[in-house]
């Protein structure tokens, strides 16, 4: 019984000896002050660096960045897309809406258009009339031919700005039936809020659909008010030009200077037309000069 007990001492003092000089060994050769003597413990494997250790810059994925602060992020709010009742209704309004938007952009740039002919067309036309009246004011002959010739070519300029003016007309009456639609496109908007079937994300997008409607409204509104002004300056503009061809006219048949014809203070009295009213009758042309 006490050999056993002396071997089991003897045996345990062994392993601790051993284990501490593996430690030793290990210590030593990890901070690189002296070599393990242990030649066991000398062997290595190699292992081959990998994708990211290769690369000169340091690989991070994208997936684990988070966004910087004050970067604009997409909303997280998770919209219906159609999967529930009031979702595909809040489709259809979209479209609608897309719809008008689109029809207000195509009205504006059909009345810059128009706006800029009937701009450059008036320019010429008064280049033309103010050159007429110089050489009546300076004296010429009666019905000198040059002179008839430029009185049709300002006949002719100024029927293009009355089509001009035709041009606001019509694009003022398509933006009053998008102030229209826009108004029912609305009222849809608003009724929507009142139908079952749908989730909170629904709700979003109404009340975003709606407020992208009301601002379409604005922007017509404003235009509708741009066009009808437009449209009563340039009318009567046109209006007064053609009594003044008429009083031109007479002047070059006679080669003297008359002025601006007497008929434009009564136009002046009576006030512009409402833009809604029917389109005026275009003024009889006037007589060429003999």
């Amino acid at each position: 019984m006490r050999g056993s007990r002396s071997q089991y001492l003897a045996l345990a003092a062994a392993l601790a000896l051993s284990g501490c000089s593996y430690t030793d060994n290990v210590l030593d050769w990890a901070t690189g002050t002296t070599s393990p003597t242990n030649s066991s413990s000398s062997l290595s494997i190699p292992i081959a660096p990998s994708a990211a250790e290769r690369a000169a810059d340091p690989t991070i994925s994208s997936s684990t960045l988070a966004p910087a602060v004050g970067s604009t992020t997409t909303s997280t709010t998770t919209y219906s897309g159609g999967t529930t009742f009031v979702g595909q209704k809040v489709q259809t309004l979209r479209s609608e809406l897309g719809q008008l938007q689109g029809n207000i952009s195509r009205h504006q740039q059909e009345a810059q258009a128009a706006r800029q002919s009937l701009s450059g067309t008036a320019s010429s036309y008064f280049s033309l009339i103010a050159g007429i009246n110089a050489r009546l004011q300076g004296g010429t002959t009666p019905g000198n031919p040059q002179l008839v010739a430029q009185w049709g070519q300002a006949q002719s300029l100024l029927d293009r700005m009355g089509t001009d003016v035709a041009r606001l007309n019509t694009a003022a009456n398509s933006v009053a039936a998008d102030a229209s639609f826009g108004n029912y496109l609305l009222g849809e908007i608003r009724s929507a809020y009142a139908l079952q079937g749908g989730i909170e994300s629904d709700r979003d997008a109404l009340r975003q659909t709606e407020v992208q409607t009301q601002g379409s409204l604005t922007n017509v509104d404003q235009l509708l008010n741009n066009l009808s002004d437009d449209i009563n300056r340039q009318s009567g503009y046109v209006a007064n030009e053609r009594n003044n061809l008429v009083t031109l006219a007479l002047a070059i048949q006679n080669g003297q200077l008359y002025g601006p014809s007497l008929a434009n203070r009564n136009f002046n009295s009576a006030g512009p037309a409402p833009v809604a009213a029917a389109p005026r009758a275009a003024a009889p042309r006037a007589a060429a000069p003999a």
